[in-house]
């Protein structure tokens, strides 16, 4: 009886291993960025390839992407300003293929940190990890996020960041430039990086019209910075993002109507143009900072 109990035992397939919750946790309770009085909104969807791809070619594949993405803009009144606000939202499919299929691309075996940040079954099946987790810049590394120093390059470089620059401006010129690397969960009370979400937002960003300014183009990328062993398409930028590249942009145009109010008049996904400029360190200590 007990070596039929014992050979029972070892048959029974093992559930898969989940490490003890984090001691950081965040209650996800982020409110999208709202207006007093709105005046035009686009939605320009999109789709993160791994490796990127150039928009058309994405289109043209019928393989899915390693993420649906969204990119929202939005115009509107607030404290007597006109203003622009700008969100991404990116999705990531949650059926088992799916599962399969980020484990194949983006388990990287050859390094050793990985079984510090993945959380692992039985089968050695990749559990889901907390999407905004794996790309924000923000928090206790390891703990509120999945970024940590590389003990090779010796910088932290794991993490997704949106940018939005006006038209025109110098590579260098941080003064037209907005940044933002935190991302949200959906408002799903408390949560942490185990927990599985699979949609993740972008901080809003937004950007004042000045009311002598009758029309604009801005240009808005969404970056990785480590791209590890990947490059971006031969039309991308050469300069790196922080040792990454380019996942997406887009260039966007508005303009006032006679009766002054702001309309957006096309926002468009394309080959970006040039790298974002930012110095990338130098953002990150001022986000360490907390200034």
């Amino acid at each position: 009886m007990v070596a039929i109990a014992v050979i029972y035992l070892l048959s029974v397939p093992k559930k898969p291993t989940r490490v003890a919750t984090s001691r950081h946790r965040i209650f996800a309770d982020h409110e999208p960025f709202q207006f007093e009085y709105q005046l035009d909104e686009v939605e320009a969807p999109f789709r993160v390839d791994w490796p990127p791809q150039t928009p058309s070619d994405g289109r043209r594949t019928k393989s899915p992407p390693l993420l649906w993405g969204n990119l929202l803009v939005s115009a509107g009144q607030k404290n007597g300003r006109t203003m622009m606000n700008f969100r991404i939202e990116l999705t990531r499919g949650d059926s088992d293929s799916d599962r399969a299929r980020w484990n194949q691309q983006l388990k990287f075996p050859e390094y050793d940190w990985m079984s510090r940040v993945r959380v692992w079954d039985s089968e050695r099946a990749w559990l889901w990890p907390n999407l905004p987790y794996l790309l924000r810049a923000h928090g206790v590394e390891r703990e509120q996020r999945y970024g940590g120093v590389d003990p090779g390059k010796r910088i932290d470089n794991d993490f997704a960041a949106v940018v939005i620059k006006s038209a025109g401006t110098g590579t260098n010129d941080g003064q037209f430039t907005s940044i933002g690397g935190n991302w949200h969960s959906p408002p799903v009370g408390w949560i942490d990086k185990r927990t599985v979400i699979h949609h993740a937002l972008s901080e809003d960003l937004q950007r004042t019209v000045p009311d002598s300014q009758m029309r604009g183009e801005l240009g808005v990328w969404l970056i990785y910075a480590d791209f590890l062993d990947f490059s971006p398409p031969r039309s991308w930028p050469d300069e790196p993002e922080y040792d990454g590249g380019i996942l997406a942009f887009f260039s966007i145009q508005w303009k006032r109507n006679d009766d002054d109010s702001l309309i957006i008049q096309s926002v468009k996904n394309e080959i970006p143009p040039k790298s974002t400029g930012v110095r990338w360190e130098e953002w990150l200590n001022l986000v360490r900072s907390g200034e």
